[in-house]
């Protein structure tokens, strides 16, 4: 009885440590996921920046062109 119960508390001791180590890996994950994300924002918000001014840009250039 004793061996069993040295036995399952082994066990347990395996799956809180394979538990813990889930948990770890799924919050870097998770930061991971979240500094990709915020990276990728960052470059779609400065290519649509891009293009807003260069379609104001050819608006300017338009004006311009009709008042020559």
């Amino acid at each position: 009885m004793l061996i069993t119960l040295k036995l399952l508390e082994g066990k347990l001791e395996e799956i809180n440590f394979s538990q813990d180590l889930m948990r770890e890996d799924f919050s870097q994950r998770l930061e991971d996921l979240d500094e990709t994300t915020i990276a990728g924002l960052g470059m779609h918000q400065r290519i649509i920046n891009n293009l807003q001014n260069r379609m104001h840009i050819r608006r300017v250039d338009k004006v311009i062109l009709k008042y020559q």
